[in-house]
């Protein structure tokens, strides 16, 4: 089910260029699936990293606020991405 949110999720911001989240509640796709979204692919990406800050507090369900980067603590000598990854 959620790859079929994430193709047609896709498929609309092709078609648009941008969207924003309140653009995608009449297609049913909720806000916390984005923000969910978001924090796979930071996983993904970092393996070795943990969530902290309010992503960690957002993630756990204690916090009302959206973060607007995800927060990740990395070991001393882990890779660090130098840019965010661009959807193609």
């Amino acid at each position: 089910m959620a790859d079929s949110i994430a193709r047609q999720t896709l498929r609309l911001v092709r078609k648009a260029g941008v969207l924003r989240p309140r653009d995608l509640d009449p297609h049913g796709i909720s806000r916390p699936y984005l923000q969910r979204q978001s924090l796979v692919e930071v996983a993904q990406r970092l393996p070795n990293g943990v969530l902290c800050l309010l992503s960690a507090l957002q993630f756990h369900g204690l916090t009302t606020q959206a973060p607007h980067k995800v927060w990740v603590a990395l070991p001393t000598n882990a890779w660090r991405p130098r840019q965010s990854p661009v959807a193609t």
